[in-house]
């Protein structure tokens, strides 16, 4: 996701837009509480984004609260169903204008 932008945190941003799958918050963000992770959570999960697609979960290990953050295939999918229907656009333009 090339053009991901989270401007909360570069180092989240950093990730959105490289290859990894997964990342948690863990030496990233520090929280409070299992609340206030699960509050940025809410927060900052896309609801209807074009630039990408990830899903965030609050959890809490041995005390220490942490989101994590993984991305998801929605905006690869609607990458490829804006680049087939821009094909098939391209397709019937050439039809309508071929000479018979």
């Amino acid at each position: 996701m090339p053009d991901a932008d989270f401007s909360p945190n570069e180092k989240i941003q950093a990730f959105l837009r490289g290859p990894e799958q997964s990342m948690t918050t863990k030496g990233v963000k520090t929280f409070k509480s299992f609340q206030e992770a699960k509050n940025y959570a809410a927060k900052y999960m896309p609801k209807e984004r074009d630039d990408c697609s990830f899903e965030m979960e609050a959890a809490e290990v041995d005390g220490d609260a942490f989101v994590t953050i993984t991305k998801t295939r929605d905006w690869f999918l609607a990458q490829q169903t804006a680049k087939s229907t821009c094909k098939a656009s391209e397709r019937a333009l050439s039809y309508e204008g071929a000479v018979w």
